[in-house]
């Protein structure tokens, strides 16, 4: 019997823990994770699903490095580039300028990020466009233009946070095609969202996020029926239905043989 080959992964969180409080005041929120275990590998798709009491925002953070973790340690062996939902191109300035800023953010300058838009802009046909302030651009084509920057910086991890901001453009034919040709090359990406049912069948598989802990993880279309089914146990108030699921849901986080480089 030979060995099975290690599988490195692009990304590991290991037994991490976490507190951080979003926001100030009275609409204060402080969020607690962990401690969990959670692992990315290369060219795969994974979903995220929860909101940001339940760990989601803290769990992106931790995975970019803006949040230290208390506890555990996080593993990464290469940048990350995260497109949050929100447009954050500045909207009196043009299309070029923020692109080129994108770029920039990532230490891309000179020719190469000159060629490097010039290439987004043909794929994400924005080339008419890059003179005009994002202010003047449809939403739905920034979003477009983001995702080929993002896909063009060549990192192997993208988080599109939420996912259904960039849903428009990944599920066009020519931004599939991209994406796809991104998670064959070894790329992988994260993708979040409150619910299973709106990532729907697009990651491989699904964590399933819950008061700050790791509560589940199984494919689109066996994360979707255990929502369900919740759901309904819970309007039933079946409790030894609700137990059953929790059960289960627990069994569905699959042991995976991975490589922590650095760990002790």
């Amino acid at each position: 019997m030979t060995d099975q080959t290690p599988i490195h992964p692009h990304l590991v969180l290991h037994n991490v823990a976490a507190t951080h409080t979003y926001g100030s005041g009275k609409t204060a929120l402080e969020v607690h994770l962990g401690p969990l275990s959670v692992a990315l590998f290369p060219g795969e798709t994974v979903g995220i699903i929860g909101n940001r009491q339940d760990g989601v925002d803290l769990l992106i953070d931790l995975i970019v490095g803006s949040v230290g973790a208390a506890s555990g340690r996080v593993f990464s062996r290469h940048d990350v580039v995260v497109l949050t939902g929100a447009n954050t191109f500045d909207p009196q300035e043009s299309l070029r300028f923020n692109l080129t800023s994108m770029g920039m953010a990532y230490k891309i300058s000179g020719r190469a990020l000159k060629r490097m838009i010039e290439s987004v802009a043909i794929d994400a046909d924005v080339t008419d466009l890059l003179g005009m302030t994002v202010g003047n651009v449809e939403e739905d084509v920034v979003q477009r233009a983001r995702l080929h920057m993002g896909l063009a910086l060549q990192r192997p991890v993208m988080v599109l946070h939420p996912a259904s901001a960039f849903f428009e453009a990944i599920d066009d034919e020519y931004g599939a095609a991209h994406l796809d040709a991104f998670r064959e090359s070894g790329g992988s990406v994260v993708m979040t969202a409150p619910e299973a049912r709106v990532l729907m069948n697009r990651p491989d598989r699904i964590l399933w996020m819950e008061d700050g802990q790791l509560v589940g993880e199984a494919d689109p279309g066996r994360m979707r029926k255990m929502k369900a089914a919740l759901v309904k146990a819970q309007r039933a108030q079946d409790e030894a239905e609700i137990r059953r699921i929790h059960r289960v849901r627990k069994n569905q986080i699959p042991p995976r043989r991975i490589v922590l480089h650095g760990a002790d």
